[in-house]
């Protein structure tokens, strides 16, 4: 099952700009820990630069909630377009409440600049990870 995440930011593009407001509004959202996530972010006016891109951090609210906070991209959907989206895996090892902690805008040969959010929460419903503890193995020697 997969999973959308959407987040409405309202940003002004201008180069010049610091500190631009955003609003970010989702409705809180389960997801079960390994699954697939698609994060959706509309800005209010097309970048004047080519090849711009966003990256969104998402992480635990309370860091005793397990996992740790990661980024990851989310291209734009045409040149034209205010539309940007990524899919990432939730780790495994997550559960509790975690959030989009932070929106970059990346824009090429500059420094990413932060775009003011507010931070939309969603739920991770945990599952149980079982992992390999030994191994054998053999080596064969062609004669």
């Amino acid at each position: 099952m997969k999973t959308t995440l959407v987040v409405l930011l309202f940003i002004g593009l201008t180069m010049s700009a610091r500190g631009q407001d955003a609003t970010a509004s989702m409705s809180p959202v389960e997801v079960t820990a390994g699954k697939s996530i698609t994060v959706t972010i509309t800005v209010n006016g097309v970048p004047s630069l080519a090849q711009t891109s966003l990256s969104a951090t998402l992480g635990p609210k309370d860091p005793k909630d397990g996992g740790q906070a990661f980024s990851f991209n989310l291209g734009q959907k045409g040149n034209d377009s205010t539309i940007y989206t990524g899919t990432t895996m939730v780790p495994p090892n997550s559960k509790g409440i975690w959030s989009l902690q932070e929106v970059r805008l990346n824009v090429p040969l500059e420094s990413s600049r932060v775009l003011e959010t507010n931070h939309p929460e969603f739920k991770i419903k945990p599952i149980e990870v079982t992992l390999p503890t030994k191994g054998k193995a053999e080596i064969t020697i062609p004669q």
